[in-house]
């Protein structure tokens, strides 16, 4: 199947597809989004997270980076959380309140989602430097759980980079689909191959997979 061939059929099983708009987003919602990436669902099922939603976003500040971090280091914000909520297990709340604090953390250091924009671009200059930047960004961050793909998924779920994004299931189309290996890179560069063949945006390729995805 070549890349045209391959579009067209996406095309004609995901219909329609609204573009993503980030005018909203924010360092809070670059912070709730760094932090769903870190979590897994069995902490927030274990956590009752749906079910508080609203609880968790009072007593983490709304995600505001420069109010959670200071308000003082880890321990204290575990403190707090559990003091909150008095859970019988502590373990998952310790999990997400490590993630929001570490996240809070990185992104305490930019006064604006504009400017956090612009040191991120002033590190990928060229497009060669967008795949190295993702396969470094846990450590360059200091987030030992966001591996590639969940930075991927960060930074195009957030407008800051047009990168690949892919579920285990659009994984799975496409090396069906081309034959390809289980491998991070050969899977990136489709999502690239695949907007440049067929001129639209790498979100858009991103976006009718997760469909796709969640139809096949």
């Amino acid at each position: 199947m070549t890349d045209n061939e391959f579009y067209t059929m996406l095309v004609s099983k995901t219909g329609k597809v609204a573009l993503p708009d980030f005018s909203n987003v924010s360092l809070s919602s670059l912070c709730y989004s760094l932090t769903m990436n870190q979590v897994t669902l069995r902490v927030l099922e274990n956590c009752s997270f749906g079910d508080h939603k609203g609880q968790f976003e009072e007593v983490f500040h709304h995600y505001v980076p420069r109010q959670i971090v200071g308000q003082g280091q880890y321990l204290a914000q575990l403190n707090h959380v559990l003091e909150a909520f008095k859970p019988e297990s502590p373990s998952p709340y310790k999990d997400l309140t490590k993630a929001v604090f570490l996240s809070a953390k990185y992104l305490s250091a930019y006064s604006s989602v504009a400017d956090y924009k612009a040191k991120i671009q002033e590190q990928v200059n060229k497009e060669k430097d967008v795949k190295t930047f993702l396969e470094k960004f846990r450590l360059l961050s200091s987030l030992p759980k966001m591996y590639f793909w969940k930075a991927c998924s960060f930074f195009s779920s957030n407008g800051i980079l047009e990168v690949p994004s892919l579920t285990a299931a659009g994984k799975d189309i496409l090396i069906k689909a081309f034959s390809l290996s289980d491998e991070n890179g050969a899977l990136y560069q489709k999502v690239l191959d695949l907007s440049k063949e067929n001129n639209v945006s790498v979100y858009e390729i991103n976006l009718r997979l997760a469909k796709l995805s969640r139809h096949a």
